[in-house]
């Protein structure tokens, strides 16, 4: 292939790509923020993260009262669940949403808000390496 054959090609891939309707581009991708959280002014000198995998049976008992060194972000996988941080209203939240526990605060609970559909989240749990992941209120 001489150099104007490999020019003309090239310039064609790249108008086929610059061209391509909008449609096909939201296909294969598409961003949407769910959201957003200033986070404390920490250091992250010698953290770590933690991601835990969490799984509320169907009308199972609330998680104890408890609070994280760190700070938590997680996320809801299925079903729905009740959370709530201490001097904050309880929260129903479905699969989809994000939650937040700043650090040192007190979770008074989650557990699943429906008696037959069990719930799972996923949580990120950020400390220092050295300190317990979850301590009791």
């Amino acid at each position: 292939m001489n150099r104007r054959e490999l020019l003309h090609a090239s310039l064609a891939g790249l108008l086929t790509q610059l061209l391509l309707p909008a449609a096909d581009a939201a296909e294969t991708y598409r961003e949407t923020l769910i959201f957003q959280q200033e986070l404390p002014a920490v250091s992250l000198e010698d953290w770590t993260v933690r991601v835990v995998a969490l799984e509320f049976p169907a009308g199972g008992a609330p998680t104890p009262a408890h609070r994280h060194p760190g700070f938590v972000l997680g996320y809801v996988l299925d079903g729905a669940v009740w959370f709530q941080m201490q001097d904050r209203p309880k929260r129903r939240l479905s699969a989809g949403q994000v939650f937040y526990e700043p650090p040192g605060e007190i979770h008074v609970t989650t557990y699943s808000a429906s008696d037959t559909q069990p719930a799972k989240a996923i949580a990120l749990v950020f400390g220092a390496a050295d300190q317990a992941l979850t301590l009791p209120v």
